[in-house]
């Protein structure tokens, strides 16, 4: 329980801290949330990691990959950070494909963690 509380707490902070980011604040009516949501998903695994794996360099690692990918294949002009890279979103309601492409990075990570998570507990028991 108090890894699932300390996870929610951290993931709130992470989604708020950057709910004041111009890709967020630039959308309109539910794409507002549809920005937080895409902070705040992605901080769910970083912390559910940091908390599985025992430290906070999966974590780290899956946030700076994520940054990274996303600042070389899209940039848009209303993003906190506007870079040379493969492709530029100048749509005014970009949060669908930023949530989207959240979805996709993230949930395989997070089922991947699940599955290590329950493989480790069976190896537990059969250890007892």
């Amino acid at each position: 329980k108090k890894a699932l509380i300390s996870t929610a707490i951290g993931s709130l902070a992470f989604a708020i801290a950057h709910a004041v980011n111009p890709e967020v604040t630039s959308q309109k009516g539910i794409f507002i949330l549809l920005g937080v949501l895409t902070y705040a998903i992605p901080s769910l695994v970083y912390f559910w990691a940091n908390i599985h794996f025992g430290n906070l360099m999966p974590g780290i690692i899956l946030h700076w990959v994520n940054n990274f990918a996303l600042f070389t294949l899209i940039s848009t002009n209303t993003g906190a950070v506007s870079v040379p890279s493969l492709l530029m979103d100048s749509t005014p309601q970009n949060a669908p494909w930023m949530f989207i492409s959240t979805l996709i990075a993230h949930v395989p990570v997070m089922i991947y963690i699940i599955i290590d998570m329950i493989k480790r507990k069976k190896a537990a028991a059969v250890a007892n």
